[in-house]
């Protein structure tokens, strides 16, 4: 078991990584406020919006899902990066310059497009 964790306001997010993959907001009393368990296989980085809004890298789903701070309504984020995403791994929001940046292990080689730029095997973009 590898718990993977992040903050929404007062409670802590944490996602157990293995499929199918659960996302628990627990309170600062260690017990569990809301669970969400979609269709997630192996969620593996969280990153929190100043919204309260939840993204979650869903590994070997290729995608980057976006919850509700409820966990009543999820969407998947459209990123411009041709070809996709594949196996995200790790999530960092930088909301101060409007980017959420993603480490995946998608094809070397990927030409930039649209503000994107592969460094290593990281991707940067502009997010929502």
């Amino acid at each position: 078991m590898c718990p993977v964790h992040g903050t929404l306001s007062s409670c802590l997010l944490v996602t157990w990584y293995w499929s199918p993959g659960v996302l628990d907001v627990v309170g600062v009393d260690g017990q569990v406020v809301r669970s969400y368990m979609g269709r997630m296989k192996y969620p593996a980085s969280l990153a929190v919006t100043k919204n309260d809004n939840i993204l979650v890298a869903d590994r070997h789903n290729d995608r980057i899902l976006s919850i509700n701070s409820l966990l009543n309504s999820t969407q998947e984020l459209t990123l411009p990066v041709d070809g996709g995403i594949h196996r995200p791994s790790c999530l960092y929001l930088d909301e101060s310059r409007g980017r959420l940046y993603v480490a995946d292990c998608g094809p070397v080689g990927l030409s930039p497009s649209d503000g994107l730029q592969r460094v290593s095997m990281t991707l940067k973009f502009s997010c929502c």
